[in-house]
């Protein structure tokens, strides 16, 4: 978890000051600094989403670590929607369409060498 009284809610903070620098900014051009300073708050921001979003999917995997498949019908729809992304049923090769399995794994083996 974040240390929240060390760093506070970085996201925020960035949002903030690129905030404020835009409103302080609005009747006027940029300095050179200036716009090194907001090119730099904008590419924290980005940093942060990044990390923010990865700490998403982090929390959301030990949850279901955590909590298990437990055999429900929740899982079993997500093993076999991922089983269906995952699939090849066919190929189009000049022109035809091919989902004979074997003619499929040649036309794959062909495409790669």
């Amino acid at each position: 978890m974040w240390n929240r009284e060390q760093f506070g809610d970085t996201y925020k903070k960035i949002e903030e000051d690129l905030n404020k620098m835009e409103e302080e900014t609005t009747n006027r051009q940029l300095k050179n600094h200036e716009r090194k300073v907001r090119n730099q708050l904008q590419q924290e921001l980005w940093e942060a989403t990044q990390a923010y979003e990865s700490l998403l999917r982090q929390k959301a995997r030990s949850k279901w670590i955590k909590e298990g498949d437990c055999n429900s019908r929740y899982f079993h729809l997500m093993i076999n929607s991922r089983r269906r992304s995952n699939c090849l049923n066919g190929v189009l090769t000049d022109g035809l369409w091919k989902d004979e399995p074997t003619i499929v794994k040649e036309e794959v083996r062909r495409f790669f060498l």
